[in-house]
Formats: structure tokens, sequence, C-alpha cells
């Protein structure tokens, strides 16, 4: 009975999509066949050159996480490993002036969590044309990421060792846990060709993943509780995980692969930039676009 439920709410949101992009002007065949196309291309394991755990590393490293210094842990593990930085990548648009809007990329040190370097894109008309459709925010947000890498690669290609790209990257978005397994960290991974993380702060209505009110954190969780629950349907390998994170927070981040990288390296990354619900990478993208946002909007009020 649920998955023949899951199966009529899957239905039933792609045709709310279709009709939507119809309606853009967006050919919905052309673009279900790219995501298909390029679910083929994407690499569920660690696949990088300029850092490496040893095999098993992550997951030894994940049953081990169940205190409260896991962040400092798991960075310490990723950093032996030779992963210096991560970037995170997120998308803001003005709600009083929708033709203002701002793509942010920070690079975070691994070890102090410090932003490093940031770089800032408007958005063009083209871009904040495209609206967002459920189950497939790569076609608005992928080309404008994408566009931030590549900045970053000719501003900083000291920071961009893994060939010509960051050594890891995180969108504010999913992987393969999305209804046709192929999300925004997947459109931006094969892309670019770099490892890339999805991290999502909603859960999509994917077949055979439980109910989103059983994965919340109880408040009377203790402190040395695990940190994350793996979502697949039975029997199955698991798309993702919900990453839980430190009190005081209790909402899980939902975590994903996107390209070159393993589940468990994923949740790995997460855990070592998680002080709040939301990882360093992407929170503080998000909020250096929301400010720029919010100086714009203070402007045409003067």
């Amino acid at each position: 009975r649920k998955q023949a439920a899951d199966l009529r709410k899957s239905a039933e949101s792609c045709e709310t999509a279709r009709k939507k992009m119809e309606k853009q002007g967006w050919d919905w065949n052309v673009i279900e066949d790219e995501q298909h196309r390029m679910r083929e291309l994407v690499k569920t394991f660690d696949d990088c050159a300029s850092w490496k755990l040893a095999p098993g590393e992550a997951e030894q490293a994940l049953a081990q996480a169940h205190s409260a210094g896991v962040q400092q842990a798991a960075a310490a593990t990723l950093r032996a490993a030779g992963l210096r930085h991560i970037c995170g990548a997120d998308i803001t648009v003005s709600q009083k002036d929708p033709t203002f809007g701002v793509g942010v990329l920070v690079v975070v040190d691994v070890g102090s969590l410090d932003v490093i370097h940031e770089e800032i894109t408007l958005l063009s008309r083209e871009d904040l044309a495209r609206s967002y459709v459920p189950g497939f925010l790569a076609v608005r947000e992928a080309p404008v990421v994408c566009t931030l890498v590549r900045n970053l690669a000719k501003a900083r290609p000291d920071l961009c060792i893994e060939n010509s790209a960051p050594q890891l990257l995180m969108c504010d978005g999913n992987g393969i846990l999305h209804p046709r397994r192929c999300g925004l960290a997947c459109h931006v991974g094969v892309a670019l060709d770099v490892a890339c993380v999805g991290v999502a702060k909603r859960l999509y209505d994917v077949e055979g993943l439980p109910e989103t009110s059983a994965l919340r954190q109880p408040a009377t969780l203790p402190e040395d509780h695990a940190r994350w629950i793996a979502l697949g349907a039975l029997g199955a390998e698991p798309l993702g995980a919900a990453v839980l994170p430190p009190k005081p927070a209790i909402n899980p981040v939902y975590v994903s692969t996107g390209h070159r990288v393993s589940l468990a390296t994923s949740i790995l990354a997460v855990l070592a930039t998680m002080r709040h619900r939301v990882p360093e990478p992407t929170r503080r993208a998000d909020l250096r676009g929301r400010a720029l946002v919010r100086q714009h909007e203070l402007a045409l009020s003067q």
C-alpha cells in the first residue's frame, strides 16, 4: 500500500512539473532525457587524485562518530587524506525584486572552517527567467554554479587542484537522492567532472523512503547518538542519508552523492563542516547571498 501511494505521489509530481515546464516553453522530454543521460555518468565512489581515503576508512570513521567531538574527528580524517578545502555554492533571488539574484561560491578551510575565498556572480535575465520547478532545480541553478566554479579556477587556480576544479564541492540541493536519481549535485558534478555532494534541506518523495517526520532528531537524544540515518528502499543500496545536526538544531539535512565521491565520504564531509544544521560551505554561501540581496533591496527603498 505504501509503495502504491509513493508511485501515485511520484506520478502526480511529474505531471505537475511537466505542466509548469511546458508553460515556460521547456521541452520536458529533452530535459528528462538529459537527466537520464547524466545519471549514467555519475560515479558513486571515491575518485579523487588530490585526496584519498583508504578503502573502508570513511565507513570506519563514521562507525566511531558518536560523540560531541565528531566534527573535529571527521575533519582530521579528511585532512589526513589530503583534503584541504571544501567549496559551497548557493543561489539567492530577491523576493522584493525578482529581477535581482546572486550566485555565491565560498571556499572553506577544512580544519578551521574559515572562509578563505569567495566568488560572486549576478544572475542574468536568462537565469532569472527559469523559475523553480520541483525536481528540476538543476535547470535553473546548474549553469550558475558551473560559472562560479569556472570563475574560481581562473581567479584561484591554487584552490582548484583536482582536475582544474575544487577538491570537493557542496551544492544546496540533491545528488542521487532524487526521483530520477539525478539532482543538482549530479548535474554540476558530471558537467565539470568535479567531486560533488548534494546537501538538501527538504526530503523528496522518493519511492521506498520513510516519512520525513520519522527522521527528526528527538529532543531527548543523548549526546553520543549516531549522527545519521541511511535512506533507501528496504534491501537496496542507500540513496543518501539524513544527517542529524548538533543540538539545539533538530531537523536533519539530506546528503547524497553527486559525483566522484561515495556516500560514506559525503556524510563524513558534512559532519566535518557541520557547526549548525547546514554545513558551513553552503551555509556561508547562503548568508553571503542573503546579505547581498538585502543590500540591493535597501538601496531600492532609499
